[in-house]
């Protein structure tokens, strides 16, 4: 992807129509895909974890961070969409919000982009992005958000050892 590609895939993730429709289907896809008993509470939150929508969960696909978000739009992106706190979320400005680039598989298909949250401090470099890797014990954080949460391996961090 070109960065021109990228600034426009990342302005588009954040209108308010966007928000609103990615929301209502991605909770509808979370609690088909994997059950609404599965909610965590906020405290259970900490570094090794992500946060993401449910259309944006791709167990073990490497996904590369290629910008991160303002904290306004993070806190904005945590809140429902009458900008009330969830309860699972009770302090949304704790969270650093990254674009990750989203493989989809095929090689002719271009890839997605989407939103990560985590409380770890993740590398943005559009030459050289970092890349994490959410695990297959994804669950349902945030019925109301349609938010996963998943264990993040920084496959970066894999590397520092050679």
């Amino acid at each position: 992807m070109t960065n021109k590609e990228i600034d426009g895939a990342v302005e588009g993730l954040f209108s308010e129509s966007r928000r609103s429709v990615m929301k209502k289907g991605a909770v509808a896809a979370g609690a088909l895909a994997l059950g609404v008993g599965g909610t965590q509470s906020g405290a259970a939150q900490d570094n090794g974890h992500a946060l993401v929508f449910t259309r944006d969960y791709w167990p073990e696909a490497e996904l590369n961070v290629i910008d991160s978000m303002p904290s306004s739009t993070v806190v904005h992106l945590l809140r429902d969409l009458d900008n009330e706190l969830v309860a699972e979320i009770g302090h949304p400005e704790d969270y650093n919000g990254y674009i990750v680039e989203i493989p989809v598989g095929e090689d002719d298909r271009p890839n997605m982009v989407g939103p990560l949250f985590t409380r770890q401090q993740l590398t943005v470099d559009r030459e050289d992005p970092e890349t994490v890797t959410l695990a297959d014990d994804g669950q349902v954080f945030s019925q109301s958000l349609g938010l996963i949460r998943a264990n993040l391996d920084d496959n970066d961090d894999d590397n520092d050892d050679d």
